[in-house]
């Protein structure tokens, strides 16, 4: 396995920035005697989270197309390899499923790197064993805190290397600035939260969680939805007796779209908030969501899609030197942090 490493090593550097855009569709044909590099990525094109997924994957392959049609990467044509890692049994990501893919990658030794995951839960199963192969892997959304957190490292990143890579922030900056926000803006004094029982989800959630306790805000409650689940009306039911001033919900679409209609229909004038996970390319389910510790929606337009911060340090409102125009004049977050859709 030496070789295969060594090779890795070697393209990594170069193909860590494609694969920052890229996801992987279907193949591109090569001759037999043209040089070949593969970069894969699973993703769960079947579920509930499809309709994202397909967007990174869209995105993926206009990249690849791009750099092959400027001769590759040193020369190298790029192979996309793509791999689904939503379920029927999930009904979204299924993390084993992501775990059983990267193996299938880390076995083919023209795979040089990784891009994904979209969900957090994949990723931290994923994690190990893309440390285990030294294969690096650049994630669009993935933003549970802990798969990069150097006191986990014995967990997610066995082999020490860092080959985690992000293009977007973590919970640990999102949930707390929500808090912020329910406190500052909204004036919150009472909360209860929700989460989807995911790693994203869940991470969320606590962060939000404790740093609304730090504002002084009382949370008179914390449950886990069954994201299965049809029906989240006797939960909706309990929180309407207990009215408190918001909910606050950390999870993605398959609950999210669910607990939005239901929410919308037992407590209709009640806050609804929560993360990235519900704000994005796939609608907006709550009335808010993802703002920057000061409030603002921080947005940056492009092709006329509004788009939203993360953090206070990350909003051009709140410190301009961070903001820089697009060719069109559009003012916009710089690019190291520009995401699809943050959500996992």
């Amino acid at each position: 396995m030496k070789s295969l490493k060594l090779t890795r090593r070697a393209f990594n550097a170069g193909t860590v920035a494609i694969a920052a855009m890229a996801a992987v569709g279907g193949g591109i044909a090569a001759s037999a005697d043209q040089k070949v590099i593969k970069i894969g990525m699973t993703l769960p094109l079947t579920g509930a989270d499809a309709d994202d997924a397909t967007l990174i994957k869209n995105g993926a392959m206009m990249a690849i197309d791009e750099a092959n049609a400027a001769g590759g990467v040193a020369g190298y044509k790029i192979v996309p390899v793509i791999y689904d890692n939503g379920t029927a049994t999930a009904g979204q990501y299924d993390p084993a499923q992501a775990a059983t893919n990267t193996k299938k990658l880390i076995a083919d030794p023209l795979v040089v790197a990784n891009v994904g995951p979209e969900m957090s839960g994949s990723g931290k199963a994923m994690s190990p064993i893309l440390s285990a192969a030294d294969l690096a892997t650049i994630t669009p959304s993935s933003t549970n805190p802990d798969i990069t957190d150097p006191k986990m490292a014995s967990q997610f990143r066995p082999n020490q290397k860092a080959v985690y890579f992000r293009t977007v922030t973590t919970d640990a900056f999102q949930g707390p600035n929500m808090a912020n926000y329910y406190k500052a803006k909204l004036h919150v004094k009472t909360v209860y939260i929700l989460d989807d029982s995911g790693a994203y989800g869940v991470g969320l959630a606590n962060a939000f969680e404790a740093q609304a306790k730090k504002n002084g805000i009382e949370i008179l409650g914390h449950d886990q939805l069954n994201p299965k689940e049809a029906d989240y009306t006797t939960a909706l039911t309990k929180i309407k007796a207990l009215n408190p001033d918001a909910i606050y919900y950390g999870g993605v679409a398959q609950a999210g779209v669910k607990l939005a209609k239901q929410a919308a229909e037992t407590i209709p004038n009640m806050i609804k908030g929560g993360g990235d996970g519900v704000s994005g390319n796939s609608g907006r389910l709550f009335d808010h969501s993802l703002r920057c510790g000061e409030g603002h929606s921080c947005c940056h337009r492009r092709r006329g899609e509004k788009r939203q911060g993360i953090e206070p340090l990350e909003c051009p409102r709140c410190d301009p030197e961070l903001a820089r125009r697009d060719a069109a004049g559009h003012r916009c977050i710089r690019p190291e942090w520009r995401h699809s859709r943050p959500h996992g």
